[in-house]
C-alpha cells in the first residue's frame, strides 16, 4: 500500500507554488519577483506531471 499521496520532494516542490500564491494574494504585483515567477513557469508542467502520475500510481493500488 502506498505510503502517503505525494512523495516529501513533490510536496516541497508544490509548496513553492503555495507560497507564491499566498504572496501573489497578499501582496501588490509590482512586489513579484521575476526571477522566481520565471523559475515557477519553467517548470510548471513538470510538477503537474508528477502530481497527475502520482495521483494516478495511488489510484492503481487503491483499485488492486
Amino acid at each position: 500500500m502506498t505510503q502517503g499521496l505525494i512523495t516529501d520532494k513533490l510536496a516541497d516542490e508544490l509548496r513553492e507554488y503555495l507560497a507564491f500564491r499566498h504572496f501573489f494574494i497578499h501582496s501588490y504585483g509590482f512586489m513579484l519577483d521575476e526571477e522566481h515567477l520565471k523559475r515557477l513557469t519553467d517548470k510548471v508542467f513538470d510538477v503537474w506531471g508528477a502530481f497527475s502520475s502520482r495521483i494516478n500510481e495511488v489510484l492503481k493500488e487503491y483499485k488492486s
